[in-house]
């Protein structure tokens, strides 16, 4: 019988489909019988289908609240089945599971002599994160024979909890360049300093802090710079204060692959995530992967990816003066800009996929 690894990742849109996605692509590179199980739901399918995959297993999964209730109900019967059916004639030595969704756990569960490694990308959960969804999320860490983190700052704090806790660090971000049929939804002024704010809208990603900060800036430099933001998630707690500014843009929806790029392309343009907590950023990735500086708060494993001063500036979470400085210093030093994309393509040479599929190998093959 064959060997393969199993990619489990039944999440559907967002950072854990790219990830799961590159994994994929760097261990068939390297080599491996790579067997993805994903939900028929995701939003890069047509990227998954163009690598040389043996097999695709696609489950119907969840959109809703009913739907989750009711597939997972049918799960016993239906997607565990399909499952079994469909990798009969291999023999799985690994699953590997990118990030936990509601589940990975059940299919885990599934192979039972195969080495269990799963992703955890919230060793702390955000702030506002429920309760419930919490403990869904974290059930399959408990019988993981391997626990990764992209952050090594996290990695004492994880080792209290469990027993064997790995850092892997994140490959850059740079899925959007290869998108077909790409589509501009963002032109930014050439002759002011642009800051944008990219990603989900919600609580702990410091919105409110920006622009509370953003309006200080226009009462010096007014005229003289813009903030975009760009995002699905439900702005209305920002909308009051946000409208009061000048110049500014809000594009609240979720943006497709094809559109990404034209966000991160601009001149004198400064990606800031003012987050109140957070692990790592996917964001900054990609951020990084346009060579656009990013300002963002020393929390979690961000200071990992952010070399101050050289790549970005780092300031305090929940401290507007401190972003509000951070940003009057770009307004101030535009030169910084362009010093600063030198160095981020210094920095983004000495990550990729490739390293962390070799080390997912390792671990698979190790005792």
């Amino acid at each position: 019988m064959k060997e393969a690894i199993i990619i489990n990742y039944t999440g559907r849109i967002g950072g854990g489909a790219l990830d799961a996605y590159e994994t994929a692509k760097a261990l068939v590179d390297e080599g491996e019988i790579v067997i993805p199980i994903l939900s028929n739901q995701i939003e890069n399918l047509n990227m998954w289908q163009k690598i040389n995959f043996e097999k695709i297993v696609l489950l119907e999964t969840y959109s809703n609240r009913f739907s989750f209730i009711v597939n997972t109900l049918l799960f016993p019967v239906k997607q565990k089945k399909l499952i079994k059916y469909a990798l009969k004639d291999y023999r799985i030595k690994a699953v590997y599971s990118p990030m936990s969704t509601f589940w990975t756990k059940a299919i885990n569960d599934i192979f039972k002599n195969a080495k269990k490694i799963v992703v955890n990308h919230d060793p702390i959960p955000h702030s506002g994160a429920k309760k419930i969804a919490v403990w869904l999320m974290e059930r399959p860490f408990s019988s993981a024979d391997i626990i990764i983190v992209h952050s090594k700052s996290f990695l004492e704090e994880t080792r209290k909890k469990y027993d064997k806790v790995e850092y892997l660090p994140l490959g850059k971000h740079n899925l959007y360049r290869y998108q077909n049929n790409k589509t501009s939804i963002v032109e930014y002024d050439k002759s002011k300093i642009n800051f944008l704010f990219f990603g989900r809208i919600t609580q702990y990603k410091g919105i409110d802090l920006l622009i509370k900060a953003y309006k200080l800036l226009e009462e010096k430099y007014l005229g003289s710079t813009t903030l975009t933001i760009v995002g699905n998630g439900n702005f209305q707690p920002y909308m009051e204060d946000f409208s009061k500014l000048h110049n500014k843009r809000l594009i609240n929806r979720w943006i497709r692959d094809e559109e990404v790029e034209s966000v991160f392309c601009g001149t004198n343009l400064i990606s800031v995530c003012p987050y109140k907590d957070a692990t790592q950023s996917g964001v900054i990735l990609v951020s990084y992967d346009y060579s656009v500086p990013v300002i963002a708060t020393r929390t979690g494993g961000i200071e990992e990816q952010v070399i101050d001063l050289e790549t970005g500036l780092l300031i305090s979470p929940d401290n507007v003066e401190e972003l509000f400085s951070a940003m009057d210093f770009f307004v101030k030093n535009p030169n910084s800009i362009i010093e600063m994309k030198n160095s981020i393509t210094k920095f983004m040479e000495s990550i990729s996929w490739t390293n962390t599929a070799k080390g997912i190998i390792k671990l698979i093959n190790s005792n």
